[in-house]
C-alpha cells in the first residue's frame, strides 16, 4: 500500500502525537509498505531514516517536508495545495492526524475532490476535558467545518473504547474503530540497565527511592497534585525522590519550581529536562514508581513504556486506557487526588516483592498485547476495508 500521513507539526517535546506517527510510519515501512509522512517542522525524524530518505523499497519511510511558512490560521496557499494534490494522487490512503487545524479540513477536500479515501486519528483532543478548555471556540470550529471531516472520512482512529466513547459525540454520523498506538518495542527487548541514568543524575544514588514523572510539563498533567503528595509523603516520615522529566514552557516551569520551594521539597524534587532513549530506558530502570496525575490521555505511551521497563505506574482514571493498564497488573489507578497518590506510592514503595511482581506482569502483558507486528496488522487490514470500500463506492 502506498499511505500518506499528513501532521502539522512533528517535535518530541508535543509528546504522544509525533511518537505515534513516527512509530506507525516506521512499522508500515517495515512491513513493505511505501509510508510517507508530510509535515512543516520535522525536528523529531529519526536521523538514521533522513539518512535513507532516497531508499527506494521498503524498509524506511520518507519524509515530505512542506514549507513552514503558510497563509494566515496556518492556511495553505493556493500553490502549496495544489503541490498536495498532485503528490496526493500518488497514494492510496490518507492519514490525517489530530482534530484542531484549518490545514486538516483543507487536506481532507483535496482527498475527496480526488476521491482518495482519509482516516483521522484525533489523539485524544475530542476527549471530555480537552473539550472543556476553549469550548466555544472549538465547537465552533466542529459546526463549521470540523464535524464533516470526521463524518467523511472512512473511519476514525480511536487508540481505546473509552476515547471513542468520548469523541464519537462530536462526529455522530460518523464510524470509529478502535486500535491501540503502535509502539516500536525493539528498544525495550534489551534494556540498558540503570547505571546510565544514575550517572547523568546522581539525585538516583542518595539512596531514596524514586518516583518518576515523565511526560510533557503541562498544568494538565497534575504536576502540582504529585508536589502535594511528596509534601504529604515527607510529612509522613517517607523519604523520597520526585524526579520530573520533560519538556515546558519556560513560564510554568518557573511556577513549579517557586512551589518545590514554597512547599520545602528542593532537595527532593529535581528537574531533569527531557529525556530520550536510551537514556530514558535507563531511566525508568532507575526509579521505584512511575506517577502520573494527569487530567487526560487517549492512550499514553509513557504508562507502556513504563511497564515495558518493568516499572509500575500510579495514574488517574483520566486516561482512556485505564482498563487496560489495570489488567495488565503493573498498574494502579486512582482519583486525581494528591492523598491518593501518596498513599498509593508509600504502599508500593513499602513492598519490594508486590513492586517487583507488577513490573514483572505489566512487562509481559505490554509484549504480547502491544506486539509492534501485530498492531500494525490492525492498521494493514483498516487501511485495506478504506480502500476497498471506497473502489465500491
Amino acid at each position: 500500500m502506498r499511505i500518506l500521513h499528513y501532521i502539522k507539526v512533528l517535535r518530541h517535546e508535543l509528546g504522544g502525537p509525533t511518537r505515534a506517527v513516527i512509530d506507525l510510519s516506521g512499522a508500515l515501512a517495515a512491513a513493505g509498505h511505501d509510508a510517507v509522512v508530510a509535515t512543516r517542522h520535522s525536528e523529531a525524524w529519526p536521523e538514521e531514516w533522513s539518512n535513507n530518505n532516497t531508499t527506494t523499497g521498503p524498509g524506511f519511510p520518507k519524509l515530505w517536508k512542506l514549507e513552514s511558512r503558510t497563509w494566515p490560521m496556518r492556511l495553505f496557499s493556493p500553490r502549496q495545495l495544489r503541490e498536495f494534490r498532485a503528490r496526493l494522487r500518488g497514494f492510496q490512503v490518507l492519514h490525517l492526524h489530530g482534530a484542531w487545524g484549518v490545514s486538516n479540513v483543507q487536506v481532507a477536500s483535496v482527498a475527496r475532490g480526488l476521491g482518495i479515501p482519509y482516516v483521522i486519528s484525533p489523539r485524544g483532543m475530542l476527549d471530555d476535558w480537552p473539550m472543556s478548555q476553549r469550548t466555544r471556540k472549538k465547537k465552533l470550529f466542529l459546526a463549521l467545518f470540523g464535524r464533516k471531516v470526521f463524518e467523511m472520512a472512512a473511519f476514525v482512529h480511536c487508540t481505546a473504547e473509552g476515547e471513542l466513547a468520548q469523541s464519537g459525540k462530536w462526529f455522530p454520523k460518523g464510524r470509529g474503530t478502535v486500535i491501540p498506538n503502535l509502539i516500536d518495542l525493539k528498544p525495550y527487548h534489551n534494556l540498558p540497565g540503570p547505571d546510565a541514568a544514575r550517572e547523568r543524575f546522581p539525585i538516583l544514588t542518595n539512596g531514596r527511592p524514586s518516583v518518576l514523572f515523565l511526560s510533557r510539563v503541562h498544568y494538565k498533567k497534575g504536576i502540582e497534585v504529585l508536589l502535594e503528595a511528596a509534601a504529604l509523603l515527607r510529612d509522613s516520615g517517607v523519604e523520597v525522590n520526585i524526579v520530573i522529566a520533560g519538556a515546558g514552557e519556560s513560564n510554568y516551569v518557573e511556577v513549579l519550581t517557586r512551589e518545590v520551594s514554597s512547599r520545602g521539597l528542593a532537595s527532593r524534587v529535581e528537574f531533569l529536562g527531557m529525556v530520550t532513549s536510551p537514556l530514558k530506558e535507563s531511566l525508568f530502570q532507575a526509579c521505584h514508581v512511575l506517577a502520573l496525575p494527569t487530567s487526560q490521555e487517549n492512550f499514553g505511551f509513557v504508562f507502556y513504556e513504563s511497564l515495558a521497563c518493568g516499572l509500575p505506574v500510579v495514574t488517574t482514571f483520566g486516561v482512556d486506557t485505564w482498563p487496560e493498564l489495570k489488567s495488565s497488573g503493573g498498574a494502579v489507578i486512582v482519583d486525581r487526588d494528591a492523598r491518593a497518590f501518596a498513599d498509593s506510592i508509600k504502599a508500593l514503595l513499602s513492598d519490594d516483592s508486590k513492586r517487583e511482581a507488577m513490573g514483572r506482569s505489566g512487562r509481559a502483558w505490554v509484549m504480547e498485547n502491544l506486539d509492534s507486528a501485530k498492531v500494525c496488522g490492525l492498521f494493514e487490514r483498516a487501511y485495506e476495508r478504506a480502500i476497498a470500500e471506497n473502489r465500491r463506492g
